[in-house]
């Protein structure tokens, strides 16, 4: 016997389930039933699904992290580039000036 059960879920859930069914090449109905399975026989359907999401979610932040640091590399070898370039046009500074005090000078 089939029954129908209808629910409402945020877009967000929906394209991210939509992304899971694809990903496994069910329909989006097939993996609705199976998340219900699963839930139904260890009761840990809800943090696979959840933990799936945060997955998709932490690869994203990954990969913005790893542009972010190529990004802040090539700024670096570009820093201290341009910090030798400017170096090397600098003159050599002159050491230390000497106060001689004469023999007559006490202050």
């Amino acid at each position: 016997m089939t029954v129908r059960i209808f629910g409402s879920i945020s877009e967000q859930q929906m394209e991210q389930v939509d992304a899971s069914a694809s990903e496994q090449n069910i329909s989006r109905s097939k993996w609705l039933q199976q998340a219900i399975e699963a839930y139904l026989q260890d009761g840990n359907a809800h943090d696979s699904v959840a933990s799936s999401a945060e997955v998709m979610q932490l690869r994203s932040e990954i990969e913005q992290y790893k542009s972010m640091m190529k990004q802040s590399e090539q700024q670096i070898l570009f820093l201290q580039g341009h910090v030798s370039q400017l170096a090397a046009k600098m003159p050599a500074l002159p050491g230390p000036a000497e106060d001689h005090k004469h023999w007559w000078k006490f202050w």
